[in-house]
């Protein structure tokens, strides 16, 4: 099957549970059991859905790009708590250099697995004629 036909069809099916687990009624022990079952299942195929697509891409690629940008992000948004104005100075200028590198690292590894396909065979020769 290709890769967006079943990424498409599992993500249909968890969206259809997932409506279907939100409008459980838990009114027994039951129904609170079914709801949390539900829940189990929806986890594990949401889990196996990212397992799979990730797995799919080549293994020389890197993932760095995905812990990258959440970091960085984190990284600036984070403030320690510091007594004084220098020390707090300091911190900030080493969480933005950090999370500088960092966001330059992610984006440079996402870049490079855009060219990862073959060329078109429609293009037999790649020296510019002149």
């Amino acid at each position: 099957m290709r890769p967006y036909l079943e990424q498409g069809i599992g993500l249909a099916a968890l969206a259809t549970l997932t409506w279907f687990w939100l409008g459980l009624s838990e009114s027994s022990a039951a129904l609170i059991l079914v709801s949390a079952l539900l829940l189990c299942l929806i986890l594990a195929g949401l889990i196996f859905l990212i397992y799979r697509g990730l797995k799919r891409r080549a293994a020389r690629q890197s993932y760095a790009w995905l812990l990258g940008f959440p970091l960085a992000f984190f990284l600036v948004k984070w403030v320690p708590n510091f007594s004084s104005l220098w020390t707090q100075a300091i911190s900030m200028a080493i969480r933005f250099a950090l999370a500088y590198l960092l966001f330059v690292a992610a984006l440079v590894t996402l870049l490079s697995l855009i060219p990862a396909g073959k060329p078109r065979s429609s293009q037999p020769v790649t020296v510019p004629n002149p």
